[in-house]
């Protein structure tokens, strides 16, 4: 999205589980080609430079170190960073949370999913809401908008940013892509939540003959994936399946098919962001 407004955006990653740790920054990707591999840039920045080849991705253990290389050696004009919120280190001139659209578990680690208590979110400047797919209205919700005016899913994002205390809210939904679903298959993931991921396929359509969990950013060895190769076999499965973020950790020439995410925002949201790129631009700063 910021590509297409004429940004220059890098993605500063701080490299979590990677291998090798260096000091100062590693460059995985100029916006041109892919220069580092999983060890020294860890999976999600490699998996980033492959999806987004014309975005720069660095990391470094310092993001603002990382922003100033993106400046000077790679003339990015906006960053981009995950977890960015509780990083107070740098100054954010757009603080944007993804949210479930209810709120039913609100406990904080390690007990629940939430990072911090709920009122740390007012200080949000907008909210990504996560819808079905089936739900065409991506309206942005004000949170003090009447909900009797709005379908059900509006109201339920209204009422999650209400709740929040942020003052807009933008509705996404996710889908499964990639081949189509006509064969019998094996998944297996390392990721935070792999079981969503196999609800995910199996909603896609596909018939899972078998499943294999792993912990997030788990490093397969040679004989892991001949083990799944062989469960993929016996359980008579025609594929074997994985996300693209396991895929950056496996050994090349493994007969193994990445499935895609893909994600749609409400059209609304890119003249927002644009908006407050220009607020911040007129008033000094862009991060």
């Amino acid at each position: 999205m910021l590509l297409d407004m004429g940004e220059r955006p890098s993605i500063l990653s701080r490299g979590y589980a990677r291998e090798i740790v260096e000091d100062g920054t590693v460059i995985v990707s100029d916006g041109k080609a892919v220069l580092a591999d999983v060890a020294r840039s860890g999976d999600e920045p490699l998996m980033l430079a492959r999806q987004v080849p014309r975005a720069p991705v660095l990391v470094s253990s310092s993001r603002y170190l990382s922003g100033r290389v993106a400046e000077s050696k790679l003339g990015c004009t906006v960053h981009v960073l995950d977890d960015g919120f509780q990083h107070f280190d740098l100054v954010r001139d757009v603080d944007l949370l993804v949210a479930p659209a209810t709120l039913d578990d609100t406990r904080t680690l390690p007990f629940g999913r939430f990072r911090e208590p709920l009122d740390a979110a007012a200080s949000a400047d907008a909210l990504l809401v996560e819808i079905h797919p089936v739900a065409q209205d991506f309206s942005p919700v004000r949170a003090d908008a009447v909900a009797q005016s709005f379908s059900p899913v509006a109201q339920d994002v209204a009422q999650v940013a209400a709740r929040l205390k942020v003052p807009i809210a933008f509705e996404f939904s996710r889908r499964i892509a990639g081949p189509p679903a006509d064969r019998p298959a094996f998944a297996f993931a390392g990721i935070a939540r792999p079981e969503r991921f196999f609800a995910d396929l199996e909603k896609a359509g596909w018939r899972l003959t078998g499943r294999r969990a792993f912990a997030d950013h788990h490093r397969y060895s040679d004989r892991e994936i001949d083990d799944i190769a062989a469960a993929a076999a016996a359980s008579g499965a025609q594929v074997i399946l994985t996300t693209e973020k396991d895929l950056v950790r496996l050994r090349p020439g493994a007969n193994i098919v990445p499935v895609p995410l893909e994600v749609s925002i409400a059209p609304s949201f890119g003249p927002w962001l644009a908006e407050r790129l220009r607020t911040a631009r007129a008033s000094g700063s862009v991060a």
